[in-house]
């Protein structure tokens, strides 16, 4: 194959010696230019397989055109040739993309066959790795199993072509005939909601010309109105129009744009084209195959949702195919239809008369459908069948038979009862008409005429657009085919009598084809009092359900069948925290008890419940304590569960700090009365010293002293047992701590100290006692914060946690007691402040640590459980 190349060089002598022995070999054919800029717009324009250029030219050198034809996304081979040696130069030629680097000079004939050579290398390299990436969207074209897989890979390999940045797929609708939008790469949102609602017929837009691609260049977008606003949006210079074809037949277009080139070079355009041929071929085989699926799917679904008995077979009479109506009227008469599919016929219905395979040969070689009766007998039953036997013809040949079977035994039957019928419908309670085709009545009841108020004689000259204000006779021939397809239905609707009073009625219709004519049979009762009951119904429902949200307690309707919470009010939604939607259709597992499903603590074990403590799950995952009842109840003919609810968290909060507080009531038993012991012993001795010092005033004065000090010991530790067995005796109530401290600063004065609480409306659940923990906390400020002049409260929430902190300016705790001053005993006076503080606070689960710096100050931080705090009102 000879290759098109094109030489570029400021010296007219070589350009002419160049190409002459280039083409001496016969594989070239070599196109001149003398300067770099005429070179460039013959690259653009041109197809070349190879481009030659000297290095020093007059106003672009041969690197300048290197990189303005590789910014350009074109990957034709360049070759520099050149009398330049420097290294620089190669190095950079090398970089900017160039293929070889060929230095002029020397013997021409050596010189010519390396150029030669080194052209042939380089366009090979080009074509293999071109080749590969062909094979490999080949391949993968040719693996995909999804119209959407193969899409994506047309557009992933276009928009991997270098200055290709946007391409969009459109294809033919197969109902339509119409392209529409499929996919884009590299589009704006706004670009794409424009392409999607654009469809354009073939045949009416350049967008699809068979004989050849567009390449449409900025000023050429005239020619494609339809996206011409589309191009200006996006910035778009240039782009390519191609042609998915399949077999001669358009399927789609790929349109490829460029936001940098004005033109698409030659070499890209091969690319794309390959591109367009693959996806064509690959796109409609899998259009074809999904078109298939589609039918097959189509084809088996529509059979199955046919009421006649459908099976095909095949031409040996072999069972390939059973509808679910076949099975079901099968199973019912005692055949065995499993295993079905592949069984001769006969074997699977015996009962068949000998001149059914005469008719099936019959189809095959006259390849005409056929319509027959037979009557069978199944185990001891008369059945009287209407059979359609319908050919299916591929290639002229009979390739299966479709069998529709309908089974008239109740028809015929029908017709041997009419007569009786007919004094039945004449002594019926409901009004019975007898419609011909087109509405008007050929027989009415007597119930009717009574209901209506008119003679037989009126009636039987009117039609039901007379008697009936929604029936419009513009309707009735679709209303007598749907009739005549489904046979009979029921509906509700209102007849108006000869007075102009309108009653409610139920209609049923039904379709009769006796000796060749067609009839309308239609009943018609009075509903009027089941409407009447249905409104007390509806009345009585709204009635219980405005109860049932008017409770204050928690209440949820479970289906005891499916465990699916079908009602609730809003208590119990209240205490979910969560939103109706979420919890309505969700099984009760998940909300009202942890249970797993099958082991339902209620249901499962066929227990009642009555007044029993459960949990309740709320949507942060959180367990709420109640008191559950449980009552089986009947709705709307099903069994249901209403459980009913009371929230007791407070009250086992209650129960808790009660427990909490007899725990330290014994304690408080062992370790005060260890205490107070040694107080009174200290005092019985003190007593023996003053008896053995009577003649020593001083030390009797002494030890009177001491007796004293040992004696309000004692007292303090009373009073602190009077505190501490106080504590948990009330149960724990909301207290705001603002209105706590100043109304404690009002009782007890703390001289030379400022208060600033800052803690807005927060309230806390805590013992009563909690101001003895304020007063504690103070007091041990004027005890030992030494220079203290301000204690600080605040509070602030960390995460679901509360944090209240008091803190003082005064001399601190040191680090090895900041423990210990919790435990009973420590400190200078009865070391017994902090210890009741942090026991008052242990009732509700409250926390107090001391996080001050020695020296600067003590700080308390006391840590409240989410459900231990709140904000209070404002006022």
């Amino acid at each position: 194959m000879a290759l098109n190349l094109l030489y570029v060089d400021d010296g007219p002598l070589l350009l002419d010696l160049t190409k002459t022995f280039l083409e001496r070999e016969g594989d070239f054919f070599v196109d001149t230019v003398v300067s770099a800029e005429e070179a460039l717009d013959k690259i653009t324009t041109g197809s070349y397989d190879a481009i030659i250029s000297d290095y020093e030219m007059p106003g672009m050198n041969g690197i300048d055109l290197l990189k303005n034809v590789r910014k350009q996304g074109i990957e034709i081979p360049f070759l520099i040739f050149t009398g330049k040696g420097r290294e620089d130069v190669v190095i950079d030629a090398i970089n900017n993309g160039a293929d070889f680097y060929i230095q002029k000079g020397g013997k021409p004939k050596a010189q010519f066959a390396e150029l030669s050579h080194k052209i042939r290398q380089a366009y090979a390299h080009k074509h293999a790795k071109s080749a590969l990436r062909h094979r490999e969207l080949a391949l993968s074209l040719a693996t995909a199993s999804t119209l959407k897989e193969a899409v994506n890979l047309c557009l992933n390999q276009a928009t991997e072509i270098p200055g290709i940045d946007n391409c969009s797929l459109f294809l033919i609708d197969r109902n339509s005939e119409k392209l529409r939008y499929v996919q884009s790469r590299g589009m704006q949102d706004q670009s794409i909601e424009i392409l999607s609602k654009i469809e354009i017929r073939p045949d009416e837009s350049d967008l699809s010309e068979k004989s050849s691609n567009l390449f449409i260049e900025d000023h050429d977008f005239d020619k494609i109105p339809e996206y011409k606003k589309i191009c200006e949006n996006e910035g778009v210079v240039s782009f390519v129009i191609l042609s998915f074809s399949h077999m001669g037949r358009i399927i789609g277009t790929l349109l490829v744009a460029s936001h940098t080139n004005s033109k698409i070079p030659a070499s890209s355009r091969n690319e794309l084209e390959t591109i367009a041929a693959q996806g064509g071929n690959a796109i409609a085989r899998l259009q074809a195959e999904e078109a298939l699926r589609a039918s097959e799917m189509l084809y088996r679904s529509t059979i199955d949702t046919m009421d006649a008995n459908i099976n095909v077979i095949s031409p040996d009479l072999k069972i390939q195919l059973l509808n679910y109506s076949f099975q079901k009227w099968g199973s019912a008469h005692g055949i065995d239809m499993d295993n079905s599919i592949g069984k001769y016929l006969f074997d699977l219905f015996p009962f068949l008369p000998e001149n059914v395979s005469d008719e099936y040969n019959h189809v095959i070689s006259t390849q005409k459908p056929l319509v027959t009766e037979e009557i069978s007998n199944i185990s001891g039953t008369e059945i009287i069948t209407e059979t359609k036997k319908i050919p299916i013809i591929e290639d002229g040949t009979v390739t299966r038979i479709i069998t529709v079977i309908q089974d008239i035994t109740g028809h015929k039957r029908e017709e041997e009862r009419l007569l009786v019928t007919q004094f039945s419908v004449d002594h019926s309670k409901d009004s019975v008409f007898w419609t011909l085709p087109d509405g008007k009545f050929l027989y009415v009841n007597d119930a009717a005429c009574t209901e209506l108020g008119y003679s037989r004689k009126d009636l039987l000259s009117m039609n039901f657009t007379d008697i009936d204000p929604d029936y419009l006779p513009e309707k009735r021939d679709d209303y007598w085919e749907h009739l005549k397809k489904v046979n009979s239905f029921t509906f509700e609707s209102v007849h108006r009598k000869k007075d102009g009073t309108e009653i409610p009625v139920e209609v049923s219709a039904n379709y009769l084809n006796y000796k060749g004519s067609e009839y309308e049979i239609t009943s018609t009762r009075n509903i009027t009092e089941r409407k009447n009951a249905e409104k007390e119904l509806k009345e009585s429902e709204l009635y219980q359900k405005t109860i049932l949200e008017a409770i204050q307690t928690g209440v949820i309707i479970i289906s005891a069948d499916t465990r699916t919470i079908v009602d609730i009010n809003d208590v119990a939604l209240g205490m979910l925290k969560a939103p109706r939607d979420d919890v309505i259709g969700d099984v009760c597992h998940r909300w009202i008890c942890p249970a797993e499903i099958g082991s339902c603590p209620v249901t499962d074990p066929g227990e009642e419940m009555d007044n029993s403590e459960r949990v309740l799950i709320n949507s942060k995952g959180k367990e709420i304590p109640v008191i559950k009842t449980v009552t089986p109840v009947t709705l709307h003919g099903k069994m249901h569960l209403l459980e009913t609810f009371v929230d007791i968290s407070e009250r086992k909060r209650a129960e808790a700090a009660l427990k909490e507080a007899n725990t330290k009531l014994n304690l408080l038993s062992s370790v005060t009365r260890h205490d107070i012991i040694n107080q009174v012993t200290g005092a019985s001795g003190v007593l023996q010293l003053i008896e053995k010092n009577t003649q020593d005033n001083e030390k009797i004065q002494k030890y009177i002293l001491m007796g004293r000090d040992i004696l309000k010991n004692i007292e303090e530790q009373i009073t602190f047992t009077r505190d501490y067995q106080n504590m948990g005796v009330k149960k724990p109530e909301w207290q705001r701590v603002d209105l706590l401290v100043s109304k404690l600063l009002i009782e007890s004065h703390y001289s030379g100290i400022e208060f600033q609480v800052n803690t807005d409306n927060v309230e806390l659940f805590a013992d009563p006692l909690l101001k003895k923990v304020f007063t504690n906390l103070f007091d041990n400020t004027v005890r030992h914060g030494k220079s203290a002049g301000k204690i600080t409260i605040s509070f602030h929430e960390d995460d679901e946690t509360g944090i209240l902190i008091v803190e003082d300016n005064g001399a601190g705790i040191p680090d090895n007691m900041k423990n210990a001053i919790f435990d009973s005993g420590i400190g200078d006076n009865t070391g017994y402040g902090l210890f009741l503080a942090k026991e008052i606070l242990g009732i509700t689960g409250i926390l107090i640590r001391e996080t001050g710096v020695e020296g600067e100050g003590a700080r308390f931080e006391i840590t409240i459980p989410s459900v231990g705090y709140r904000m209070g009102n404002s006022s």
